[in-house]
């Protein structure tokens, strides 16, 4: 998400790094929650919103359960992007503004480790025992081990790139590449570049349209860069990144594959027109590579997306300043969005990810 204006809020807020890459805290500073023993492990959507809070959403009853509130820093917590791994079992929670990830364990929410960057913790993502975070000031992405919470290595944005002007946004991975997205580079449109995660070598590449989000179709080998500034959604063969198709998409950004593959979801961020309309949450068919429908947005700014295991709902951040998450049932024939409520959490809800349960 290459947000402009509001990049540039997240960088003011990034004023200390956290010092060495190895520094791990395992005890529980005195303001964080405490441990849980009644959390239930349902399966819930997990929020993290720019005042330092992470709501606990359940699925179930659309409801918010639990609500943990990140540790002291040097800076006023930012809790940015969520993603949640199977392999440790823990949450991990980017705090832009003190330079680091907070990890949480599912078996009672309580912290489990914290995990330092070197100028920033935007994007991220985990497979298998890596998490790649996004550092956009110092360029780079960062592995850790998810079962030590040990820096395995550190990513730079390849040199051209970085001497055009290029800065890392966002990330994702399969079983054996990392994919991440460089923007802001001089006179030509913003790239994909994938990594091998064993010897983190870059071995391709491909331009794209302006401000790219990627997500992986978790039953096949397409890789999607849904982008704002271009109003459109890039499909791309992730083994040589050969483009396949362009979906337009009004203001395409956050976007949310189901296990099923046959949909895309992104939000209209930026509230452009298409149409004469302005969507908040578009449905793209993937088989036929068309949009599928749309719904208008409850309030401005939907953000960030993600859905249940089964594919039946999704749920949105609007980061507009409010409190809200909505909530939206899915047609299970045609794929197309149906909005059934709102569900407040902190102010600025910004990242989202799915806890399946346990």
């Amino acid at each position: 998400m290459k947000l402009k204006a509001f990049c540039l809020f997240s960088l003011c807020l990034i004023a200390i790094g956290c010092g060495s890459s190895q520094t791990l805290q395992t005890s529980a500073p005195s303001n964080n929650v405490a441990p849980d023993p009644v959390f239930t492990r349902e399966p819930s959507m997990i929020v993290a919103s720019l005042d330092g809070t992470v709501s606990v959403i359940s699925t179930v009853s659309d409801t918010v359960t639990h609500t943990l509130t990140l540790p002291n820093g040097t800076d006023p917590s930012a809790a940015g992007y969520v993603v949640y791994s199977p392999v440790s079992k823990q949450i991990y929670v980017g705090d832009t503004a003190n330079s680091r990830v907070v990890a949480y364990r599912t078996s009672d929410l309580g912290l489990a480790g914290i995990l330092a960057t070197d100028s920033d913790a935007f994007h991220m993502w985990t497979n298998g025992n890596q998490l790649w975070v996004v550092d956009r000031t110092a360029k780079s992405a960062i592995v850790f081990d998810v079962n030590t919470q040990q820096r395995l290595a550190t990513v730079g944005v390849p040199e051209d790139l970085q001497q055009a002007g290029g800065v890392p946004h966002d990330v994702t991975l399969d079983g054996t590449h990392a994919f991440l997205t460089v923007l802001g580079l001089a006179g030509v449109p913003d790239v994909v570049v994938k990594f091998d995660r064993v010897s983190f070598q870059e071995v391709a590449r491909v331009n794209v349209g302006e401000d790219p989000h990627v997500f992986l179709n978790p039953t096949n080998s397409e890789l999607y860069a849904a982008c704002e500034g271009t109003d459109n959604v890039f499909i791309l063969n992730r083994t040589t990144l050969q483009v396949l198709a362009e979906v337009e998409a009004a203001g395409a950004h956050g976007t949310w594959v189901p296990s099923h593959g046959n949909s895309l979801f992104t939000t209209n961020f930026p509230g452009h027109t298409l149409g004469g309309t302005v969507p908040g949450l578009i449905a793209i068919d993937l088989n036929s590579r068309v949009v599928a429908g749309s719904v208008p947005p409850p309030v401005p700014r939907p953000h960030n997306v993600f859905g249940t295991a089964d594919g039946t709902k999704a749920y949105v951040t609007h980061t507009d300043g409010g409190t809200t998450v909505s909530v939206y049932s899915i047609d299970p024939t045609s794929g197309v969005p149906r909005f059934l409520t709102q569900v407040a959490v902190g102010v600025d809800p910004f990242g989202i990810t799915l806890f399946p349960g346990e």
